[in-house]
């Protein structure tokens, strides 16, 4: 009799073990398939920041081509201001030495004909 009672007790015990087993692997595949959508959606999220990173990539060879031309007009610019610095000088330099040579000597002579005799033009 004890032979009969293991048998009839094995296979309830069996498909006790075999429905805990089927919790197992279901629990199992649950538990897989949470983290496969996690990395669907990181790897989701990773393509999007590449795809950011490379248009901030792209704008910034803009950004950067658009600072370089804009440098090269400043320097420009700056040559040009040079120039017309060195040109302002010189037609000053050349008032002043018209002033001196031409315009204050007639002045003093035109004065001196005009009856201001004591007239003296004091030069700095």
């Amino acid at each position: 009799m004890k032979k009969q009672n293991k048998i009839n007790v094995c296979p309830q015990r069996k498909i006790d073990r075999l429905s805990r087993v089927e919790k197992l692997v279901e629990k199992i595949v649950i538990e897989m398939i949470e983290p496969r959508e996690f990395q669907r959606e990181t790897t989701e999220q990773i393509r999007e920041l590449r795809e950011s990173i490379r248009e901030l990539g792209e704008s910034q060879k803009k950004t950067d081509e658009q600072l370089r031309k804009t440098g090269e007009q400043t320097r420009k610019i700056g040559i040009q201001l040079c120039e017309s610095d060195k040109k302002f000088n010189k037609v000053i330099d050349s008032w002043g030495i018209f002033v001196g040579d031409k315009v204050i000597p007639f002045a003093e002579e035109f004065l001196r004909k005009r009856a201001f005799q004591k007239f003296q033009v004091v030069r700095d």
